[in-house]
């Protein structure tokens, strides 16, 4: 990655920032920051702010977005919410439910 592109991205990443600090956001509002804007909230995100999603409209498809106060830590990975893993947790099973023969 060029630094030209860094420097755009890690100032993109602070202008979200700085919005999100304000209160919350819509999509609308970070799309005008950065059309990518999901992907400078997960850089945010790595950086141990906790971005999360407080509301969508699916009429309009409006989704508000809320920094957490003080979510900023050493360990990013502390203040991430746990993931849910997708799928089955025995596969073999799963073939056996879904198998014709």
């Amino acid at each position: 990655m060029k630094q030209e592109e860094r420097a755009r991205l890690a100032s993109q990443c602070a202008r979200i920032l700085e919005l999100l600090r304000l209160g919350r956001a819509t999509n609308v509002q970070l799309a005008a920051i950065s059309l990518k804007y999901t992907s400078r909230i997960s850089d945010l995100r790595k950086m141990g702010h906790y971005i999360h999603v407080v509301g969508k409209n699916p009429r309009n498809g409006v989704t508000w977005y809320e920094l957490q106060p003080g979510s900023i830590s050493l360990d990013p990975e502390r203040n991430q919410p746990e993931r849910k893993k997708r799928g089955h947790k025995n596969r073999s099973t799963a073939k056996q439910q879904y198998s014709l023969f």
